[in-house]
C-alpha cells in the first residue's frame, strides 16, 4: 500500500498517511452531534431523519421547515443539504460550488438544523452554531466520499550482508557489503475522517516520542 503522504521528522524517523482502505469507520451522524438531517432520497439512506417518512405532507421547504419545527422543540438555524451524485456520492451545506456541467444527479435532499435537545447536548454558543454544522456536513460529507486516512510511525534500519566473491587463490577472494534497508512499523492509528493534514499531524505527534528517544 502506497503513501499518500510521507514527512521525514529526522533521526530515522518518518510519519506516512494511507488511505484506510479495510478499516470500518462509523457513520459520523452516529455521534452526539449539534445537527440534525432530516433527508429524503430514492436510492439512499442519509442523515439522521427520513424527511420522506417523517413529513410526508411537506412539499417545499417552509413547509418541511413548519413540520420539523412541529416535531422538534426550539428547532432553528435551518439550511439546505445538496447531494452530489456520481461515481459516488457527496454532499454540502447551501452549496453554490459548481456542479458538473452536465449536472447528473445533483439538488437539494434535505435540510440540517438544530434544537433545544441538541442544543443542551452540545453546549455550542450561539454565534458558532452555523459553523459547527457545516462542520459537521463537511465530516458526513468526507465519509460518503471515503475520505478517510490512517497514518504509520516508521524508523530507517539498516543492515549488512557480506558476499564472498571466490577466485583462484583463496587469499584473493573479494568480499562485496551490501547495504540494505527495510522500514520497522513503531506506531500507527486509523479511522481519521476528512482531510490528510489531520492524519499527518496526529502521526507527526506520536513520532516525536521516537525522535526524541532515537536522540538521546
Amino acid at each position: 500500500m502506497d503513501a499518500i503522504e510521507t514527512h521525514d521528522m529526522g533521526n530515522g524517523i518518518f510519519v506516512e498517511v494511507h488511505y484506510d482502505e479495510h478499516g470500518e469507520v462509523s457513520d459520523p451522524r452516529d455521534n452526539d452531534n449539534l445537527g440534525v438531517m432530516a433527508c429524503a432520497h430514492g436510492r439512499y439512506t442519509l442523515g439522521d431523519e427520513d424527511a420522506a417518512k417523517l413529513y410526508p405532507e411537506a412539499e417545499s421547504k417552509a413547509e418541511l421547515v413548519e413540520a420539523i419545527k412541529e416535531n422538534h422543540p426550539g428547532a432553528s438555524h435551518f439550511h439546505a443539504l445538496w447531494l452530489y451524485d456520481h461515481s459516488g456520492i457527496t454532499m454540502r451545506m447551501d452549496s453554490d460550488w459548481a456542479m458538473d456541467a452536465a449536472h447528473w444527479d445533483s439538488g437539494v435532499v434535505g435540510l440540517i438544523f438544530t434544537d433545544d435537545k441538541q442544543r443542551e447536548v452540545c453546549g455550542t454558543p450561539e454565534h458558532l452554531i452555523d459553523e459547527v454544522l457545516e462542520a459537521e456536513v463537511n465530516e458526513y460529507a468526507s465519509w460518503l466520499e471515503g475520505a478517510v486516512y490512517g497514518y504509520v510511525v516508521k524508523r530507517k534500519v539498516w543492515a549488512q550482508t557480506l558476499e564472498v566473491v571466490p577466485g583462484k587463490a583463496r587469499e584473493d577472494w573479494p568480499v562485496l557489503r551490501h547495504d540494505h534497508r527495510h522500514d520497522e512499523v513503531l506506531d500507527s492509528c486509523w479511522g481519521f475522517v476528512g482531510e490528510t493534514e489531520y492524519a499527518l499531524a496526529e502521526g507527526k505527534a506520536a513520532a516525536q516520542h521516537y525522535v526524541d528517544e532515537a536522540a538521546k
